[in-house]
């Protein structure tokens, strides 16, 4: 499925909507042929603000991608602290800090970049994909895990899918009581 059918789908839904609201619309007047690579581009401006992550000059994958495209992200930092996010400790303090400081502490420590370099240690290894399900498996048969946790692998964000961080990240949080 090409980019170009899925814009004649939504141009053609818009229309209808705004035809229920007496609205003028024709959808091939107003087509955007571009509009989801614009959603990509404004999503990267948005992502590239929390995170120091870029893109690699070099995409010579070194571990197997299954179901996913290469990996295209490369740290700018040799080290994070992937355990330092205390978020509760924050909020249990007399002191706590407001939002607005736990929100920057929280891009500090960079948590796309942490996801992304956790996401990669798993992937970069079939043993290490193996050990994960058997971990998530065993943790569910054993009910240490409530609700169970799905049978799952990590996923790593593309530069060319809009929503791809998102849709990592949501993964990492399915996946979170297992690296608990």
């Amino acid at each position: 499925m090409d980019g170009a059918s899925v814009n004649d789908t939504l141009m053609e839904e818009l229309e209808k909507l705004l035809a229920q609201r007496d609205i003028p619309f024709n959808r091939k007047d107003h087509r955007v042929l571009c509009f989801p690579h614009i959603i990509n581009l404004c999503s990267q401006c948005v992502i590239k603000t929390f995170t120091k992550s870029k893109r690699r000059k070099n995409r010579n994958a070194a571990y197997d991608t299954e179901d996913e495209e290469d990996e295209d992200w490369e740290d700018e930092d040799a080290e994070v602290d992937a355990d330092a996010f205390p978020y509760s400790s924050f909020r249990d303090s007399p002191t706590a800090p407001s939002e607005a400081e736990l929100l920057l502490r929280q891009r500090r420590r960079d948590p796309i970049r942490v996801v992304r370099k956790k996401v990669r240690f798993v992937r970069s290894s079939g043993q290490r994909r193996d050990h994960l399900q058997r971990i998530i498996r065993d943790g569910n048969e054993e009910e240490r895990f409530q609700p169970p946790v799905p049978q799952l692998q990590p996923l790593l964000d593309v530069r060319t899918r809009w929503d791809a961080t998102h849709r990592m990240l949501n993964r990492h949080r399915q996946l979170q009581p297992v690296s608990k």
